[in-house]
């Protein structure tokens, strides 16, 4: 039913050149280039309240660094309807970008995700044809890249209870280390201005001392 209900979304899209030309489309290798951030994780819970997500438990990174072990991924409307999530307990391979607010977003409105089995592809969700590029192309590039890609496997983190581990912003710990980098810098300049200071002080005192 799954299949079919893309499918029939899939004709709609391309019946008219107004529908393509709305929605962001990419080529497998595309997909790739574009990504900032691909990796393969298991959907773990799904969110109504404030937005629809799904969150990821990350496994392994094959682009960009994530640093966190729990993604929310936004669920995509297109002409308000209501897409299908996938199901909690399944693994995806997932082509994402941060958005302009520094949270994760799907890089384009389709294929951005695919379902894997033993660390290969399967099948497309929110898989769409374009041009030349059927489901079978996007399988096979992907396929392509996860065997020429080993990535970096993500540990299982050990947390409290209740403990928030979702990705507000991917690129926080370079921010972080960047804030650090700036305070050491305004503490040697703030050194040096108070040592500058004392010099001329005591030059000055040195100038006005007579010696008997």
């Amino acid at each position: 039913m799954k299949r079919i209900i893309i499918l029939a979304l899939t004709i709609l899209l391309f019946s008219t050149s107004y529908s393509s030309a709305k929605y962001v489309f990419f080529s497998p290798d595309e997909m790739l280039d574009y990504s900032q951030y691909v990796l393969i994780g298991e959907v773990k819970e799904l969110r109504q309240d404030p937005h629809r997500e799904f969150v990821l438990a990350v496994e392994t990174v094959y682009k960009g660094n994530i640093g966190m072990a729990r993604i929310a991924i936004p669920l995509p409307e297109h002409d308000s309807s209501i897409i299908a999530p996938p199901s909690v307990g399944t693994r995806l391979l997932v082509f994402l970008k941060a958005n302009e607010f520094g949270r994760l977003a799907p890089v384009a409105d389709f294929n951005w995700a695919a379902y894997v089995n033993e660390n290969q592809v399967s099948e497309l969700y929110l898989g769409a044809a374009l041009k030349d590029y059927g489901e079978a192309e996007f399988i096979g590039v992907f396929n392509r890249f996860l065997s020429e890609n080993t990535g970096t496997d993500v540990p299982v983190p050990t947390t409290v209870e209740g403990e928030d581990e979702e990705i507000e912003n991917p690129a926080k710990d370079e921010l972080a280390d960047e804030s650090v980098d700036r305070s050491i810098t305004s503490i040697f300049m703030m050194a040096g201005g108070v040592l500058l200071i004392l010099l001329v002080i005591s030059a000055k005192i040195k100038g006005k001392t007579t010696i008997y």
